[in-house]
C-alpha cells in the first residue's frame, strides 16, 4: 500500500513539474509547438522503446478479433489526439497567464468529468458531489485570485481563460475515455498507442520544425525531460498502482499535482501566491478529498457485497 500510494504521488508530483518547466522554456525564446510537439514526439520514442524491449511481455495481452482490435486501435489514437489537445491548450495558457493560476484552471476537469458522466453515460450526482463541485468553484474563484483588489493587479486574459478551462475539458474527456477504451491491452501497448495519437494531432497543427530547423539538439535537452515527467512516468505509474490501491484514493493521491505546480511557481518562477489563493487551494483539495473518500467507501461496501 505504502508503496503504490508513493507511485501515485510521484506520477502527481510529474505532472505538477510541467507548468514550471514550460514556463522556463518559453523564456528562452522556444514557441508552443516546439514544446507540444517535443514532449509528443520524445514520450512517443521512449515508450515505443519500452514496447520492443519489452515485446514479448507486452503481447500477452487478451487475444481480440482483429474487428475489435482495429476499432480498439482508433479509439485509442482518438485518445491520444484529446491528449495532444490537453498539451497544446494547456501550454498555451501557461504562456498567458501565471502558472500557479494555469494549473487552477485545468483542475477543472474534476467537476467537468463528473458532468460528462452525467450528461452522456446517465451516472448519477448526489447532494455531496454537488455541493463539492460548488466548493470547488468557489475555491477557484479565490485561488485564481479574483476577489483581490483591482489596484496593482492585473486582470487575467480571457484567452488565458479559455485556454485553461479547454484543457480542463479535454483532460475530463481524456480521463474518461482511457478508463473506458483498450483495457484489454496492456498498459505498456496502450499508452504507446495514445502517444502516436498525440503525435498526429500536435504534428497536424504545429508541424516539427524543430527537426530540421536546426535546434533538435537543444530541444531535445528538455524535451526528454518534459515526455518523461509529462507522457512517460505517470501512465505507467498509474497503471501499476491504481489497480493495487483504488481510484478513489489515487484520486486524492494524485491531486498532489496542484500544490506541487503552485509551490514550484512561487520558488522558482517567483508567482505571487497569497494566502487567500493558498486557502483556495486547500478548498479545492478539501473537495477532491471529500468526493473520493465516500466513493472509497462505497466501494468498499460494493467488494463486500461481492464477496
Amino acid at each position: 500500500m505504502i508503496k503504490n500510494s508513493f507511485y501515485i504521488l510521484l506520477a502527481g508530483c510529474s505532472f505538477g513539474i510541467l507548468s514550471t518547466i514550460v514556463k522556463i522554456e518559453y523564456g528562452k525564446g522556444y514557441t508552443l509547438g516546439d514544446i507540444s510537439g517535443a514532449q509528443a514526439l520524445f514520450g512517443a520514442i521512449i515508450l515505443w522503446l519500452f514496447f520492443i524491449v519489452m515485446y514479448k511481455k507486452a503481447t500477452k495481452d487478451k487475444s481480440p478479433a482483429a474487428p475489435r482490435e482495429k476499432n480498439s486501435i482508433a479509439k485509442l489514437l482518438a485518445t491520444g489526439a484529446v491528449s495532444g489537445l490537453i498539451s497544446i491548450c494547456y501550454y498555451k495558457c501557461v504562456h498567458l497567464i501565471p502558472a500557479s493560476i494555469a494549473i487552477i484552471l485545468l483542475m477543472q476537469y474534476t467537476w467537468m468529468s463528473m458532468l460528462i458522466e452525467k450528461l452522456f453515460f446517465k451516472s448519477s450526482m448526489n447532494k455531496k458531489q454537488i455541493l463539492c463541485v460548488g466548493l470547488i468553484l468557489i475555491g477557484t474563484i479565490l485561488a485564481a485570485g479574483l476577489l483581490k483588489d483591482k489596484e496593482g493587479i492585473h486582470p487575467l486574459p480571457i484567452e488565458g481563460i479559455v485556454y485553461g478551462l479547454l484543457g480542463g475539458l479535454f483532460y475530463a474527456i481524456f480521463i474518461i475515455a482511457n478508463g473506458r477504451v483498450g483495457n484489454h491491452f496492456t498498459s505498456l501497448k496502450k499508452s504507446s498507442i495514445i502517444s502516436i495519437g498525440m503525435c498526429i494531432m500536435v504534428f497536424a497543427i504545429f508541424p516539427p520544425s524543430f527537426i530540421w530547423n536546426g535546434t533538435f539538439s537543444n530541444v531535445m535537452q528538455w524535451g526528454f525531460p518534459l515526455a518523461i515527467f509529462g507522457t512517460v512516468l505517470p501512465p505507467i505509474l498509474f497503471a501499476i498502482a491504481i489497480p493495487r490501491i483504488g481510484i478513489p484514493l489515487s484520486s486524492i493521491l494524485s491531486s498532489v499535482e496542484l500544490p506541487t505546480a503552485v509551490i514550484l511557481a512561487y520558488f522558482i518562477l517567483k508567482e505571487d501566491v497569497d494566502y487567500v489563493q493558498v486557502i483556495g487551494i486547500l478548498l479545492i483539495l478539501s473537495s477532491i478529498v471529500i468526493i473520493n473518500v465516500k466513493d472509497r467507501s462505497m466501494a468498499t461496501m460494493d467488494l463486500r457485497r461481492a464477496e
